[in-house]
Formats: structure tokens, sequence, C-alpha cells
């Protein structure tokens, strides 16, 4: 009987841990150049945020699919940057079902998506209201009051 109390405690103080993350951004790699572009003005003043980011963020040696779980639990939100680059990557593919298990399991609206061109909404994410990025611009004031909410 102490052992199912500690355990439940335990597993009571792990879900309340504060994130290490703000953000989580989810992308394809073909898509960086531009998502590095806003990622930077969010980590600066006057936002401060902290954003993970996998070519920076991710552990060495540690299998993928742990890493994407990993950043996923430790971010406040998760950003899905969605493109026909996101949706022909398997990668992104798990990183979109990880996020929307959280947001199942989670009482917060914690995904977000950012439409970067015109593609296909996947189902999961349909019923959510999106930032229209497909002109090329990113509002970071909006984004990063969605991320802070």
């Amino acid at each position: 009987m102490t052992e199912v109390i500690t355990m439940c405690l335990t597993l009571q103080f792990l879900n309340t841990v504060e994130p290490t993350f703000d953000a989580f951004v989810s992308a394809n790699q073909r898509d960086f150049s531009w998502v590095r572009q806003w990622v930077q003005q969010l980590e600066s003043p006057p936002h401060n945020l902290k954003i993970c980011v996998h070519h920076r963020d991710f552990k060495i040696g540690v299998p993928i699919s742990h890493n994407i779980n990993w950043a996923v639990e430790n971010s406040s939100k998760i950003l899905i940057v969605l493109s026909q680059n996101f949706l022909s990557s398997n990668w992104c593919k798990v990183e979109l079902r990880a996020a929307i298990e959280k947001a199942l399991s989670n009482d917060k609206y914690c995904v977000l998506p950012i439409l970067k061109s015109e593609c296909e909404i996947p189902t999961e994410l349909a019923h959510l209201t999106y930032l229209d990025c497909t002109d090329g611009t990113v509002d970071v004031d909006r984004l990063a009051s969605g991320i802070k909410s």
C-alpha cells in the first residue's frame, strides 16, 4: 500500500513540474530557414521565450522518438508548422501524433498550428484556428501571445 501511495505522489509531482520550454517547434527541416527567423524573435526581448528546436535541443545519442516525446512533454505549447514538406515527413507525423496525444490528455490548449504554405490541414488539426503565414510573414507578437496563453 505504501508503494502505491508513493507512486501516486510521484506521478502527481511529475504532472505539476513546470515545463522546460515555452514551446516546441515541429517543422520539416526544409522549412527551418524560415522558422529560424521568427524563433530568434520569440527568444529575444520583448518576448524572451524558451523555444525547443530539434537541431539545437535534442539530446545526441538518444533515439529520435524519445527526443520528440521529451520535447513535447517538456514544452507548454507545440507549434506545428504546416506545409507540404511537413505533410510528407514521417518524423513530422510522429511529432504531430505526440502533440495530439498531449492535447487529449491535457486540459489546456497546447497545439498551435502555423500555416506556412497552402496544404491540406490534417484532420486532427481541422478544428483549431491556425496562424496564417502563407504570405511569408509571421505575426510574432500574436504568436508569442498564443504561446503565453
